[in-house]
């Protein structure tokens, strides 16, 4: 068991893998999780906006698309590294930043079988509503494939299967779900992030899958205490659509 300490901290040598200094461990809170997700819509806008106004005029609008989602990746990693770098602030092994604490064979079981989950259930709601999920991604993928701009599609490439997982675990599971399990529960936890990280995609029709998703990502952080198996499982599924979206 971790103790939590009366200012929110947890003491190091409670810690479960292998970390025997005795500092205390701060973890984030409720209000603060929900201004960085706040924070996370905020930039998007803001670095599309920016880019938008220096390059509109040589850009077609997919290409500015891209590029939006690339500098605004780069941008949150910026802001994520400082600011679990910065002195007082949340500590990075409380957010996830840890050896995951099940055996490698047990958490890429889960991987395994969560993305053959998510899966099936994404055909099966696509089947039931007679038409692909997210086809403005899609349209993305075959204006950028057919643009002749390797750099623009390198960038959405990378935006969409490196940098949005990694972002979206810290932000939604590493300080979200982990401020909310810690104030009301496992469940309450998991589900409530789960609703947050598919309601700021803001695509109805896609909901549910999406949900399902979050929930997923959210049980393989809270079974293994570290980001590493549900990025992991986060990069599969959008490495799978991309793949779809590029060759089917």
């Amino acid at each position: 068991m971790v103790d939590t300490m009366p200012d929110g901290t947890v003491a190091a040598e409670n810690r479960t893998n292998d970390v025997s200094d005795t500092s205390e461990v701060k973890l984030p809170r409720i209000g603060g999780s929900l201004l960085m997700v706040f924070f996370f819509l905020l930039v998007q806008g803001l670095v599309a906006l920016s880019v938008g106004l220096m390059f509109g005029q040589s850009l077609d609008e997919y290409s500015l698309i891209a590029w939006s989602m690339f500098a605004t990746d780069l941008v949150l990693f910026l802001l994520l590294y400082q600011g679990l770098r910065a002195k007082g602030g949340v500590s990075a092994f409380a957010v996830g930043v840890r050896i995951p604490t099940i055996a490698p064979r047990h958490y890429l079981a889960l991987v395994v079988a969560l993305f053959a989950v998510c899966f099936a259930l994404d055909e099966l709601y696509s089947w039931y509503l007679g038409e692909e999920l997210q086809q403005d991604i899609r349209e993305i993928f075959t204006a950028l494939m057919s643009s002749n701009d390797p750099v623009a599609f390198s960038m959405w490439i990378f935006a969409v299967v490196i940098g949005a997982p990694i972002i979206e675990e810290f932000i939604f599971r590493g300080y979200l779900q982990t401020a909310l399990v810690k104030k009301l529960g496992a469940f309450a936890g998991i589900l409530i992030a789960s609703i947050i990280f598919a309601a700021i995609h803001f695509d109805l029709q896609a909901f549910p899958i999406l949900f399902v998703a979050g929930a997923s990502f959210g049980f393989l952080y809270h079974k293994s205490k570290s980001l590493l198996p549900s990025i992991l499982l986060h990069l599969a599924m959008n490495i799978w659509a991309s793949a779809y979206y590029i060759y089917f």
